[in-house]
């Protein structure tokens, strides 16, 4: 499993979170360092807008729709 880097699109100070771009296949992280505990994220794929699959624990989002290779998302996390 690889863990990716997020690249920083925008981030907020009064609700803590973040907007993200990335590149993911499925089962692959992204941690979100500028949050220590991420409460909720939303992937988007970039190539057909619609929010695929993932699980978030701690400050770690996995992507884990199925049969994704090298896809670009947007995301957004809410956290902490």
């Amino acid at each position: 499993m690889t863990d990716k880097t997020e690249t920083v699109v925008a981030r907020g100070s009064a609700y803590r979170w973040i907007v993200f771009e990335v590149t993911l296949s499925t089962n692959e992280t992204v941690t979100i360092d500028d949050l220590s505990t991420v409460q909720d994220a939303a992937l988007f794929a970039l190539d057909d807008g619609l929010k695929d699959t993932a699980t978030v624990s701690g400050n770690v989002i996995t992507l884990t729709q199925a049969g994704v290779t090298n896809k670009k998302y947007v995301g957004i996390a809410v956290g902490a």
